[in-house]
């Protein structure tokens, strides 16, 4: 079984039916969902899965993409990136306490 199916499991597994649907394509991705899968599959140590993330869905987002990182420089909305991530990582990891380690610094 190739590196990305297994990380794509594991992560379907991790994630609300919602989620797998977005990443099925069976329900429409927001920039923000965009912006979630990838900062979570980089966090879980998922490459080969965000890698997948982004050639099927970042040509939906170009032009936001390339404004974000623009305005990254931004200290404003950089302490907010910061503050959605923590956000995220805790709604996904509240449910999956017993299968992530928690005490590890991923990134």
């Amino acid at each position: 079984m190739q590196q990305e199916v297994i990380e794509m499991l594991a992560f379907f597994y991790l994630c609300e039916e919602r989620d797998q649907n977005i990443l099925m394509k069976k329900e429409k991705m927001t920039f923000r969902d965009f912006r979630r899968f990838d900062y979570l599959t980089k966090r879980l140590g998922f490459w080969e899965y965000n890698k997948k993330i982004w050639e099927d869905f970042s040509g939906n987002f170009k032009y936001k993409i390339t404004a974000w990182a623009e305005s990254a420089e931004d200290t404003c909305e950089l302490s907010e990136e910061i503050e959605n991530q923590e956000k995220w990582w805790e709604t996904l990891s509240k449910n999956n306490e017993d299968l992530l380690d928690l005490e590890s610094n991923y990134c």
